[in-house]
C-alpha cells in the first residue's frame, strides 16, 4: 500500500514537472525563468526522492530530500534579502519590522532541518568527554 501511494505521488510530480518545464521554456523574459527555476528544482528533487523511496533506497532518498530543502531555503532567504534591501533602499523602515517573523521562522526551520543533527552530535560528544 505504501508503494502504491508513492507511485501515485510520482505520477503527479511528473505531470507537474512537465508543466513547470513547459512554462520555463515558454517564458519570454528572464525574470519569469528565474522565478520558475527553484520550483523546477524542487519538483525534480521530489521525483528523485519518490523514485528511491519506491526502490527502498533511503540513503539516496535523503540526498534528494536535502536537495529539495536547500533549494527551498535558498529561494526563501533570497526573497527575504531582496525584500529587506528594497525596504531599506526606499527608507521605509517600519516595513522592515514585518520581515522579522519571517527571518525567525526561516532560521528556526533551517536549524531544525540541517543543524539539529550537528548540535545533537556535539552535545553527545561533550557529554562523552566529561
Amino acid at each position: 500500500m505504501f508503494k502504491i501511494g508513492k507511485f501515485f505521488n510520482l505520477v503527479i510530480l511528473i505531470i507537474i514537472g512537465f508543466f513547470m518545464i513547459n512554462l520555463f521554456i515558454g517564458a519570454n523574459n528572464i525574470i519569469a525563468r528565474i522565478f520558475l527555476l527553484p520550483f523546477i528544482v524542487c519538483v525534480l528533487a521530489s521525483i528523485g526522492k519518490n523514485i528511491f523511496m519506491i526502490k527502498d533506497n533511503y540513503k539516496y532518498s535523503n540526498i534528494f530530500s536535502n536537495i529539495y530543502f536547500i533549494s527551498f531555503f535558498t529561494y526563501f532567504f533570497g526573497i527575504l534579502v531582496i525584500w529587506c534591501y528594497l525596504v531599506i533602499r526606499d527608507g521605509n523602515y517600519a516595513m522592515l519590522i514585518f520581515s522579522i517573523p519571517f527571518w525567525i521562522i526561516g532560521i528556526f526551520l533551517l536549524v531544525r532541518r540541517f543543524l539539529r543533527r550537528i548540535l545533537v552530535y556535539l552535545i553527545n560528544l561533550e557529554e562523552m568527554v566529561m
